[in-house]
């Protein structure tokens, strides 16, 4: 099985469940336990969804970010999301009969054929995860903040910085510690909390 998205899983319980008689439900309640779960295809690929902690900080550029450095790529970005799978002829008596399912709403599309057997549900599933993915991507956001605020990694954080039009919550995805002019300092790289 192949498991994306942010966030750990429990490896310990993981290394006890192997001697299970049924591997894969077992795995599955393992991986529903640290967050929300999408399947997105039938041949074990997992991505889970992890519902973050809120940290106590709220992050205001001109108040305690020190400095930080922005991206947005528009590009990445798209209103509506189609993914169209090919049926299995064995399953549906049909030849090249597609299934599809979508997520959004919009005229920017962005379709992407999947060569998995998937139910309608599944592709709905499926389009949602990559829109929430590349809504993500799109928005690049380092901040230098005293270290005295206690960040922590995978926690979800208020940020207001209204120069660049950024109000939402966001994940720190990363942290680096430094020290600069005799005063700790912490580079938060952070995301999209989706």
């Amino acid at each position: 099985m192949n498991v994306s998205g942010p966030g750990f899983m429990p490896k310990d319980t993981i290394k006890t469940v192997l001697v299970g008689a049924n591997l894969g439900d077992e795995f599955m309640s393992i991986a529903k336990s640290t967050g929300n779960v999408l399947t997105s295809d039938a041949v074990g690929d997992i991505h889970i969804e992890h519902d973050g902690e809120t940290g106590d900080a709220n992050l205001v550029y001109g108040e305690n970010i020190r400095s930080r450095v922005y991206k947005h790529d528009t590009t990445k970005e798209y209103d509506r999301y189609k993914v169209v799978s090919q049926s299995n002829f064995l399953t549906s008596q049909e030849q090249l009969s597609d299934v599809w399912g979508e997520y959004g709403s919009g005229s920017s599309v962005r379709v992407i054929r999947s060569s998995d057997n998937l139910t309608a549900q599944e592709c709905a599933a499926l389009a949602k995860k990559l829109f929430n993915l590349d809504r993500r991507k799109s928005l690049y956001y380092q901040v230098e903040v005293d270290r005295s605020l206690g960040l922590e990694i995978n926690k979800i954080y208020p940020v207001l910085d209204s120069v660049v039009g950024i109000n939402e919550t966001m994940r720190v995805k990363e942290l680096k510690f430094t020290i600069e002019d005799g005063a700790d300092v912490v580079l938060a790289t952070l995301e999209r909390a989706i």
